[in-house]
């Protein structure tokens, strides 16, 4: 069986984010197709125990064991620097940072629970470290 954690903060559009990035029902016709079984296990990657829970059920549930993350936690929001609200910026800090940290903590925690080695994939914003002239994404950058 292959399990995917789904780290999310819950948007308040609820708009589901892998429906964003693949739909579901062609990964779970993918997975059919290799003769494998896809799971989804949603979290809010701004709760250490939301985070936690999520992947000791993925190792649970798995008949071998975790050997990789790839982490792509990340909003941004748009407004001159000057004017932006303090709570956006921490809100977008707390998943962009920490969330995409718990994620990496605890599969860490898999790997040595497991005595097997890991790899850890975090994905960013290239706008971090390139100018990028039609963003206003200042908070988002800066994480």
């Amino acid at each position: 069986m292959t399990n995917g954690v789904r780290c999310e903060q819950a948007y308040e559009n609820k708009k589901n984010v892998t429906d964003h990035i693949a739909p579901k029902d062609a990964l779970v016709d993918l997975s059919k197709t290799h003769n494998t079984q896809l799971s989804y296990i949603s979290c809010d990657v701004t709760s250490a125990p939301s985070v936690e829970a999520a992947f000791h059920q993925a190792d649970a549930a798995s008949r071998y064991p975790l050997r990789g993350l790839v982490t792509c936690a990340g909003i941004s929001a748009k407004g001159p620097a000057v004017d932006f609200p303090v709570d956006s910026f921490r809100r977008i800090m707390d998943i962009n940072v920490t969330g995409n940290f718990l994620c990496a903590r605890e599969a860490a925690k898999v790997f040595h629970s497991r005595g097997v080695a890991g790899s850890i994939v975090m994905l960013a914003s290239m706008s971090g470290t390139v100018y990028n002239r039609v963003s206003l994404l200042t908070s988002s950058v800066v994480s």
